[in-house]
């Protein structure tokens, strides 16, 4: 329907050259003068949906909506986001920092994702001690059960072989270790974590030590050590 027959449903003949409407209505038995704004009005307000006596509803023409912007591509930088292993030190009794241990390969390196803002590393065939050390007494003696948390991260996670071994031990006494294999790394973007738990010795110095097969270039982070249960 038409605008001009919506407004002659409604209100009857128009005459537009002298803006008069002839009205239909039986109320309005002579034709209605309506200054040529008035007549504007009613041919606007024709655009809007309009309830005619019949109880028909006419409906202005639909308009098409407008586009929504697609959302910006997500950035893929996303994808490079380290994901910073949780650090324990707070609650725990002792933290190491492995690039301020010795070792017998390897090198200290900087790295943004470490807790210190700095890590001990060995090269790919680089085998032996990482780190070594603190050969520490305070836990010695205490009669209380640790765990190790050891930050661990290698270039390569597809090998099935030995990539590592981590242990814990005094002079003359084994008290902890496990044997990190590459697969047991889900990603080379972040360091994991691994624990050992132990029992204070009765005597002795403890070190704490990652020994690397160089099978794959292995970075480690820090060993943050807490009571258990604690």
């Amino acid at each position: 329907i038409n605008t001009i027959n919506i407004l002659h449903r409604c209100f009857g003949n128009i005459d537009f050259e002298s803006a008069t409407v002839h009205s239909l209505s039986p109320m309005h038995t002579s034709p209605l003068k309506l200054p040529l704004v008035a007549l504007s009005a009613l041919l606007i307000s024709a655009c809007v949906t309009i309830e005619l006596h019949t109880g028909d509803t006419v409906s202005a023409p639909a308009v098409a909506p407008v586009p929504t912007p697609a959302p910006a591509a997500a950035s893929s930088a996303a994808s490079e986001v380290f994901v910073q292993a949780p650090i324990v030190e707070e609650v725990g009794v002792l933290h190491l920092e492995a690039e301020e241990l010795g070792g017998d390969i390897g090198e200290n390196v900087s790295d943004t994702k470490a807790s210190g803002g700095g890590a001990r590393r060995a090269e790919l065939e680089e085998a032996g001690f990482l780190h070594i050390g603190p050969y520490n007494e305070d836990l010695v003696g205490t009669e209380s059960t640790y765990e190790a948390v050891f930050a661990v991260q290698v270039d390569d996670n597809t090998s099935e072989e030995i990539v590592a071994v981590i242990d814990i031990v005094t002079e003359t006494e084994n008290l902890a270790g496990m044997e990190l294999l590459g697969t047991d790394f889900a990603s080379t973007e972040r360091y994991y974590l691994f624990t050992l738990t132990f029992e204070s010795p009765a005597e002795g110095k403890i070190e704490f030590r990652t020994k690397t097969t160089g099978v794959s270039a292995v970075t480690v982070d820090r060993i943050s050590v807490r009571e258990q249960d604690a």
